[in-house]
């Protein structure tokens, strides 16, 4: 049952719809009770923490940690990655960012809110690299002896997922450096779109790149 292909779907499928939905649904539903939150509750996926819809974001995203953790790949590697991934979103969840709205302490453990803010940016960092590397070095890899057309074509769909991912990784530097807040929420779900079409593929929601391996 290790790689049964309709389980393996399954949970990639889960993790593609999950990666859509989370920076839309995220910010979105804060605005039903926009006056009740900090006025920059909508600035990324982590300040929503703090905002009314809190609890679909911390949902949301113990569900992607979960089907994280249990996805099984096809080596430890698989493994390995996926588990690091999901540890460090649960990582995001007990290390809440820094907003006008978060007090002197936050979280789980109660801790000084700056230092908490720093723990979080290391997860979130950590994260979106990992999805970097799963998509483009784990995706790729292959035990084929030949690659036909459609292995090469998916394998470019997921260097470009990746690719992007670690393009926008950059920009979320830059804009914050520059002072750009709303920009995280920008740069956050295209690297998450970028994560979700490069799974999508691997659950050959395409049939025109249905991937075999």
């Amino acid at each position: 049952m290790r790689h049964d292909k309709a389980t393996m779907n399954y949970q990639r499928k889960a993790l593609a719809v999950i990666g859509i939905l989370l920076p839309i649904l995220a910010p979105l539903m804060g605005f039903i009770a926009y006056d009740k939150n900090g006025p920059e509750f909508w600035y990324s996926i982590s300040a929503t923490f703090y905002a009314t819809s809190n609890i679909l974001m911390i949902g949301t995203l113990a569900i992607f940690a979960y089907f994280l953790y249990t996805y099984k790949g096809y080596d430890i590697g698989d493994n390995a990655t996926c588990t690091f991934s999901a540890t460090m979103a649960v990582m995001i969840l007990v290390f809440p960012c820094q907003t006008m709205a978060s007090g002197d302490t936050t979280g789980l453990l109660n801790l000084p809110t700056g230092i908490s803010h720093i723990m979080h940016c290391i997860a979130a960092m950590c994260l979106f690299g990992s999805f970097a590397y799963m998509i483009g070095f784990r995706f790729t890899k292959t035990d084929c002896i030949t690659r036909n057309r459609e292995k090469v074509v998916r394998d470019w769909i997921y260097t470009l997922c990746s690719d992007i991912i670690i393009t926008f990784m950059v920009i979320q530097v830059l804009t914050s450096v520059a002072g750009i807040g709303w920009m995280t929420i920008v740069n956050e779900a295209i690297m998450l779109w970028a994560f979700s079409f490069a799974w999508a593929v691997k659950a050959d929601c395409f049939k025109k790149f249905i991937d075999k391996n």
